[in-house]
């Protein structure tokens, strides 16, 4: 067995754990979901339903504090806030342990991951553009690949790192010749696995190389210059952080500037403090 059929062996178990979650997102992406169906399908969950609230009335969310049931939730906040939450939620049940391989300690995938959505929105209000309505989901899953690819990175980190120092690169090209696949790649295979469209399955593949983007090129261009701005501040850094280079091609597609970059850093700080700060409370509250 190569080395890639092994990861692919890896992603079937890792997105089989995660069903009923992929599923909730599903329906949730689905304008003629019935919200009854969603609500109950929530309400079966104690943790999500606690967190949702919780998410609902805190400040992170332009909460008023009143909201008291995930019904009264959907009417207040609407489908699409409540999809943003519920994707939070779980991306820090799934991305919040240390990452083998990348160098990232507890928390730093998940801080990275929810950085980078709130940085592509706040990019996105900068260009005085309108994303499309994947873009938050997609740039928190967009390195949701590491949490499965961990591992194996840690087994060829040394060959890993002696090749970037040879002949330099980028990390994930190294990925794909010891592995046989990137971290980038194994994401879209767990998204695609779990039914979700191509328009967010698309960004995920290819937010270090945008170039190749076919279906949902303004989303990849976007997560793709939000994870760059966030690396390069030292945001979920972890061992291959450095070793990308922003796309010439996506800064010029998009128009950016350092005036955008640093307005966009600037209002995304606040509301990446929130979140941080709203999530260490539902910590210290378990």
């Amino acid at each position: 067995m190569t080395r890639r059929e092994e990861i692919l062996k890896a992603i079937d178990k890792f997105q089989a754990s995660s069903t009923s979650a992929a599923q909730l997102m599903g329906l949730l992406r689905n304008p003629d979901a019935d919200t009854n169906k969603i609500t109950e399908q929530i309400q079966y969950q104690p943790g999500l339903t606690a967190e949702l609230l919780r998410s609902a009335n805190s400040a992170a969310y332009g909460g008023t504090g009143n909201i008291r049931s995930v019904r009264e939730a959907f009417v207040r906040l609407g489908t699409a806030k409540i999809l943003e939450i519920v994707t939070v939620a779980f991306a820090h049940s799934t991305m919040h342990a240390p990452v083998d391989g990348y160098g990232l300690g507890r928390g730093d995938l998940w801080d990275h991951s929810i950085a980078v959505a709130i940085t592509a929105e706040e990019i996105a209000k900068a260009l005085k553009i309108q994303a499309p309505d994947v873009t938050f989901t997609a740039a928190i899953l967009h390195d949701i690949g590491k949490a499965v690819l961990g591992s194996f990175v840690a087994e060829k980190i040394t060959q890993i790192e002696a090749r970037l120092l040879e002949v330099g690169g980028a990390f994930d090209d190294e990925e794909r010749e010891s592995l046989g696949i990137d971290h980038a790649e194994v994401g879209a295979i767990i998204l695609e696995k779990w039914k979700l469209p191509t328009e967010l399955t698309d960004p995920v593949k290819w937010h270090h190389r945008p170039e190749y983007a076919t279906v949902n090129q303004l989303t990849t261009d976007i997560i793709h210059i939000a994870d760059s701005l966030c690396l390069s501040s030292g945001l979920g850094t972890g061992r291959d952080g450095l070793q990308y280079r922003p796309s010439k091609a996506a800064i010029s597609r998009l128009n950016i500037d350092i005036h955008v970059l640093e307005l966009a850093a600037c209002m995304a700080s606040t509301r990446i403090a929130e979140v941080r700060n709203l999530f260490a409370d539902q910590q210290k509250g378990r």
